[in-house]
């Protein structure tokens, strides 16, 4: 939802559309957000979950920080059109990545289904 709201954006031409593409964002960010803070947590031994989860929500805030300041240097360089296209390039590229690191758990049938 968050790369496609980028793509809206691009293809910005009225209040309608930003307003669809900031519901599209936030429903993507409110969905994706805790799902990778309980998988980094859940992923961690017992007795180290407090760092996985500092060190994720510092990771989140390193990267909202680095790429605000990387975006806009683009922006300024390249249009904000470019900016959008590359964020929703960016996001469709960690969900590739967060499907092969973890898709296979995915794909596997549950055990709830297996037993029952």
């Amino acid at each position: 939802m968050a790369a496609a709201s980028m793509l809206i954006l691009y293809w910005l031409d009225g209040l309608g559309i930003l307003v669809v593409s900031g519901v599209l964002s936030g429903l993507g960010a409110g969905m994706v957000q805790p799902e990778l803070n309980s998988l980094a947590v859940l992923l961690a031994r017992e007795e180290r979950r407090g760092l996985a989860n500092s060190t994720f929500l510092m990771a989140m805030d390193l990267g909202c920080a680095t790429g605000a300041v990387l975006l806009g240097v683009m922006a300024d360089r390249t249009g904000l059109g470019a900016v959008f296209l590359v964020a929703a390039g960016l996001t469709f590229a960690a969900l590739i990545a967060y499907l092969v690191m973890h898709g296979r758990s995915l794909l596997r049938p549950s055990a709830a289904s297996e037993t029952g």
